[in-house]
């Protein structure tokens, strides 16, 4: 029995990722059958099928000893274990007054240059105040809050961020829009939804009026409301008005770029 126990600690790791905990590996020792393994570590032994599909394995017969399993959380016995906060993005340069939050918290705290922002806290700039927002990972994605903003960041199944109100410009600061093709980082307001690649881009919505607009400078981004998407490229805009499908992408009169901070930095 305590070699069992022995073998079992070597032989499982927990993987880890920005979500938490995804799977855990198991590495198959001599003696074990599929049968055993599943009715040992899946909630539903019956579930084997999914394990092999899980781990694209087309036979039962090729779990042999020294193989690697990956037993993801929705199949595992062992309830999955609670994710700690994890930051997925940075406050990287202030202008004026920020202000962040918990989604769910009703008071504000000053937000500082160098903050650490989880999944579902929000950002708020105030009247003549402006905030970069550096997502990490790869690709790294710099946000340029706009003065009379609020945005969340958020990490569901892909990257993103919720724009409620106020002006953000989007840069993606590692690969092309080539070389992220099947990267996606999503950004929602109350009208639209952004679906983005390697990209510069401009977006921003008017709560009152109901009114987002968008404007592409490098790659391409896929704008969607009401059941219609429409494709942007580079050089091309587009807007949605509430409860409207967006409109026919326009070609821009300037160049959308990002923004200086022409008023000095308060360092703290």
């Amino acid at each position: 029995m305590k070699k069992r126990i022995q073998m079992i600690t070597v032989g499982i790791c927990l993987v880890t990722s920005l979500y938490g905990v995804d799977f855990i590996e198991y590495k198959v020792v001599s003696g074990d059958t599929l049968s055993k393994i599943s009715k040992e570590y899946l909630s539903n032994p019956q579930a084997w099928r999914e394990l092999l599909k899980y781990n694209q394995i087309d036979s039962p017969n090729k779990i042999r000893p020294g193989l690697v399993l990956k037993i993801p959380d929705y199949l595992s016995k062992k309830k999955k274990e609670e994710a700690k906060p994890v930051a997925i993005a940075r406050i990287s340069t202030k202008l004026g007054t920020i202000k962040f939050k918990k989604e769910a918290d009703l008071d504000w705290t000053d937000g500082k240059k160098g903050q650490l922002l989880e999944s579902d806290q929000v950002i708020r700039t105030l009247e003549r105040s402006t905030a970069e927002v550096e997502f990490f990972d790869d690709p790294e994605v710099l946000i340029q809050v706009r003065e009379n903003s609020i945005m969340k960041v958020k990490m569901d199944k892909v990257r993103g961020v919720e724009l409620s109100s106020g002006e953000t410009f989007i840069k993606f600061l590692t690969h092309s829009a080539k070389e992220t093709k099947d990267v996606k980082f999503t950004v929602s307001t109350p009208t639209s939804v952004a679906g983005v690649r390697g990209t510069e881009f401009n977006v921003a919505t008017d709560s009152v009026e109901g009114l987002d607009k968008y404007a592409c400078n490098h790659g391409l981004i896929q704008v969607s409301a009401q059941g219609e998407t429409v494709e942007v490229p580079a050089g091309f805009g587009t807007t949605v008005k509430k409860g409207e499908p967006p409109q026919k992408p326009f070609k821009l009169l300037e160049k959308v770029i990002l923004k200086p901070m022409k008023v000095k930095i308060v360092e703290e």
